[in-house]
């Protein structure tokens, strides 16, 4: 069982897929949007446009 929520951040678009942790960032993507979140605090880090995030591939921030 999940645990309570601590933080909300709107990305967007429907999400296609549960949102991932890495390295202390959460990646969130949607159809139309993927972001970089800081894990401690939500901040936004970067967001990429994308029509389809089956199309992105990794670069130097990790995504």
């Amino acid at each position: 069982m999940a645990g309570p929520s601590r933080r909300r951040r709107t990305v967007g678009g429907v999400a296609r897929l549960p949102p991932a942790v890495a390295g202390g960032t959460v990646y969130a993507a949607t159809g139309e949007r993927c972001a970089a979140l800081r894990l401690t605090t939500g901040e936004p880090l970067r967001t990429w446009e994308v029509r389809d995030i089956r199309g992105l591939a990794a670069d130097g921030v990790g995504w």
